[in-house]
């Protein structure tokens, strides 16, 4: 039964990755709508909640609530947002698709995205030192900040954690990270890894090597 949940966990993942549909009125999903909003259109319960971060990060996160139900974090890539887990046809989206095969799903928000620029200290706006993280800070207090929370609220003692792209990069920091590794290693019962990236050094990207001010071969 456990190799078949992941099994059919994988398979939800991967189909509904595979289309992307762009077109506004095809997604039904306009510029303007809400997450929550749209989710309670389908019919979805969902939750919105905030995970302060041991450094001082206000990262936004929502559910789509199946209480007491296998707990699924779903984590997202570079310059992307929980949006990314959603944008598709309602029958594609990985986050619906799971949701509907009975996983109580917690779509997470990296520190500066849209729905994470808040601090306890710092304005995103006015202070330079808010932006002054990176992947490893990710890994090293976004990741673990986010599973304490929600098994907190969920009463559950561990999760899956599915990352994509950067959600990868700040999970291996986590895995390896002497602070918190093993804390994620007795909360995290299985990690799904889509589009892992551990290194940069190979991307083209010109946006990137000048947002990193570093020099790309």
């Amino acid at each position: 039964p456990a190799a078949m949940s992941v099994r059919f966990l994988l398979l939800a993942l991967c189909t509904g990755a595979a289309v992307q549909i762009s077109a506004e009125s095809e997604t039904g999903i306009s510029f303007q709508d809400k997450i929550p909003d749209y989710l309670t259109s389908l019919g979805i319960p969902s939750e919105s909640h905030w995970v302060e971060t041991d450094d001082g990060y206000i990262l936004g996160a929502f559910r789509l609530a199946n209480p007491g139900r296998p707990v699924l974090l779903l984590q997202h890539g570079i310059l992307a947002s929980a949006w990314c887990w959603l944008v598709n046809d309602p029958e594609l989206s990985p986050a619906l698709r799971l949701f509907h095969l009975g996983y109580d799903v917690w779509l997470t928000n990296t520190r500066g995205n849209t729905f994470s620029r808040n601090h306890t200290k710092w304005n995103p706006d006015e202070d330079e030192e808010f932006w002054a993280f990176s992947f490893t800070d990710m890994g090293r207090h976004d990741v673990p900040a986010n599973i304490a929370y929600i098994l907190r609220t969920t009463g559950k003692p561990d999760l899956i954690f599915v990352g994509w792209s950067q959600g990868t990069s700040q999970f291996f920091v986590s895995m390896t990270d002497p602070r918190v590794k093993e804390y994620v290693k007795s909360t995290v019962r299985l990690f799904v890894a889509l589009s892992p990236v551990a290194f940069l050094a190979n991307q083209k990207s010109n946006f990137f090597c000048r947002a990193g001010q570093h020099a790309c071969g």
